[in-house]
């Protein structure tokens, strides 16, 4: 494996998901045509690539996975294993604050943006030849909603600090971006399409939701009426990841499982009334329920204040315990049952 392929993969399989469907997309500089493709395997996109590379050709891919090789369209999109950012550089996009002068002041900028919203640095940065992709790479796989409802205050983010990065890929799921390893043809000569940093530890989502969330809040002023603690702040819009983890749950546990997932849902949803039902309903599947009574009297007396608060974690724990694979038996789940 040469060089150059070797790049390729490492960044398919850094952002790709496992059994899903991907999309590269190749571009005649002659003609100005693209082509779609979809590959099935790491493999087989390092082919393609390498092939459109050698013929002089446009390449890109998409982050995100998809339902089925039928379309690279929004609404066909499963989810993704990160989130990005497109910054432009060169004099005109400068001029019109549309970016930056150098790759060097972009670089810059982009550690300064991170540090001042409080989120992480990203996990991938490449020079497209005219510009910086950044990827913050998350150990799972997230469905699109909760991918968009994150990229969308990311997007916010980036505009309340003035930050250039171009609006219209960070909340676009179904973005193309460069591989690194091939070239840009746009320009003459054409420009190497490089992978400028990388760092094989990805971001836990619980830590890149929560610093997303909340530069949000302090950034728009949209503080919510309850501050919580821990993994508990993101996934308020969207319960299919908790739906997931309670059907491979036997309700009819032991009293003190019972509490811990009573304690673990209300922490990772701040205790609002969907957790409850959320709760509740579960709960009234198993032999052992007694009623609504009880199921709200021991949601009523978590105490969201917790210093040491059970999260998601001792789901996971437990759900790999009975003999299920957390991705995919959850977060694979969970991905598919938050299609609109």
């Amino acid at each position: 494996m040469n060089c150059k392929t070797q790049t390729y993969k490492l960044l398919f399989q850094a952002l790709w998901g496992e059994n899903w469907h991907h999309f590269l997309a190749t571009r005649d500089p002659a003609s100005g045509k693209f082509s779609h493709i979809a590959v099935s395997s790491t493999t087989h996109a390092s082919e393609i690539v390498s092939r459109a590379t050698d013929s002089g050709h446009d390449v890109y891919f998409t982050p995100a996975a998809f339902k089925s090789n039928d379309s690279r369209k929004a609404d066909n999109a499963i989810g993704a294993m990160s989130h990005w950012l497109d910054i432009d550089v060169g004099p005109e996009k400068a001029a019109t604050s549309k970016g930056y002068a150098t790759i060097e002041e972009a670089m810059a900028e982009l550690y300064i943006f991170c540090d001042a919203a409080g989120i992480p640095r990203p996990t991938l940065i490449v020079g497209s030849g005219s510009g910086l992709h950044a990827y913050w790479v998350l150990h799972q796989f997230i469905g699109p909603k909760l991918w968009l409802f994150l990229a969308t205050k990311l997007k916010a983010i980036a505009k309340h600090l003035n930050f250039r990065a171009d609006p219209s890929r960070t909340a676009d799921i179904a973005s193309l971006m460069r591989v690194p390893g091939t070239l840009n043809y746009k320009y003459s000569p054409p420009r190497r399409v490089e992978l400028l940093s990388a760092s094989d530890t990805p971001i836990t989502l619980c830590v890149m939701a929560d610093a997303i969330t909340a530069a949000y809040d302090r950034l728009t002023g949209d503080i919510p009426q309850k501050p919580s603690k821990g993994c508990i702040s993101f996934e308020r819009v969207d319960m299919s990841l908790l739906e997931a983890i309670l059907q491979c749950l036997d309700p009819d546990m032991t009293y003190c499982d019972w509490f811990r997932v009573a304690a673990a849902m209300f922490n990772y949803t701040g205790g609002n009334e969907a957790g409850y039902e959320l709760f509740d309903s579960w709960s009234s599947g198993g032999n052992k329920y007694k009623g609504a009574k009880e199921t709200r009297r021991l949601w009523n007396s978590l105490n969201p204040d917790c210093p040491k608060p059970i999260t998601l974690g001792t789901l996971r724990w437990m759900i790999e315990q009975a003999g299920y694979n957390w991705d995919q038996d959850v977060v694979a789940v969970a991905g598919m049952e938050a299609q609109p």
